[in-house]
């Protein structure tokens, strides 16, 4: 499971872009 607060932060930039690179996923989740 994603910890909730990794989630809302890429769910943060996906609102506010509309799109998440790999390398800002893999950064954020690793």
């Amino acid at each position: 499971m994603i910890p909730i607060e990794r989630h809302q932060r890429i769910l943060a930039l996906v609102e506010q872009r509309g799109a998440v690179s790999i390398n800002e996923l893999t950064e954020i989740l690793g």
